[in-house]
């Protein structure tokens, strides 16, 4: 019953193939290694059989050897291959050592050929259910040594193409943020401006148009040269000496018997 409801547990889990591949290739990364998929036992016409991965070791500490591994995600495609298993045998034969790698508790380990390892795959990590046995690898022939050197320079050209496209999707972002920063600064710019026209209208005692605009930034400019933006004394020390001087001006010129203009009344605002 428990194996049964293992086994249940994994149908449900959906794991893909392509996240089984990529804890194969973390588990057996460089230096010490290489990993290399869908590696075939030859090229051209003498295809017989495929390994979903094929994992050599690099360094001399690894014995130099070479690990197939069979990967299947679903428990239906596992019982279709073990209807075969011998199938396998054309690239295996020139592999140390055999495993299926599949989702944890997929299938038990007694369905499992005695010649094959077995992983579990959970949560994007691999563990060894069972230790793959060594095998007598035949030598390497020419025709596989030209499939595991074109599937290398298959992973070049997909790591060079990653790295392209790595470098796009940045170049992207980058250009996206100061885009945004951009119509921020702008958005943020005329949020200001908005303010502030509603500021000026409001001392200004009714709407703007395009000319009163142009006339008082004409005078705020005047103002500010004059340095009258920079403290109200001297417009009033101004309008002080202007009010005295016309003040004299009026009893002077009415002392010599001149008319006087009338006093123009002032507009209330």
């Amino acid at each position: 019953m428990s194996d049964l409801l293992g086994l249940q547990e994994a149908k449900a889990a959906k794991v893909r193939s392509s996240d089984v591949k990529a804890a194969i290739a973390a588990m057996h990364a460089p230096p010490s290694h290489q990993t290399f998929f869908e590696v075939s036992n030859a090229t051209g016409y003498g295809i017989k059989s495929y390994a979903d991965a094929i994992s050599m070791g690099v360094w001399p500490s690894t014995g130099n050897e070479i690990h197939g591994f069979e990967v299947k995600v679903s428990r239906g495609d596992f019982l279709n291959e073990m209807k075969n298993p011998e199938k396998a045998m054309p690239i295996m034969q020139y592999c140390h050592r055999w495993s299926l790698v599949c989702p944890a508790n997929m299938v038990k380990l007694d369905e499992v050929p005695a010649t094959w390892g077995v992983y579990w795959y959970k949560d994007g990590a691999l563990r060894k259910a069972r230790q793959a046995p060594f095998l007598e690898a035949k030598p390497l022939t020419p025709a596989f040594v030209a499939a595991l050197v074109r599937r290398a320079g298959e992973v070049d050209a997909a790591s060079i193409n990653k790295a392209i496209s790595d470098a796009r999707r940045q170049w992207d972002e980058r250009k996206q943020r100061e885009i945004e920063s951009e119509v921020q600064r702008r958005v943020g710019g005329r949020d200001a401006a908005a303010k502030l026209l509603s500021a000026m209208e409001a001392e200004y005692g009714e709407k703007l148009h395009e000319w009163d605009i142009q006339r008082l930034c004409k005078a705020v400019a005047v103002a500010a040269r004059l340095g009258l933006h920079e403290s109200w004394s001297s417009p009033v020390t101004i309008l002080e000496t202007v009010e005295d001087a016309a003040t004299r001006m009026r009893e002077v010129l009415s002392g010599v018997g001149i008319d006087l203009p009338k006093q123009k009344k002032r507009r209330s605002a």
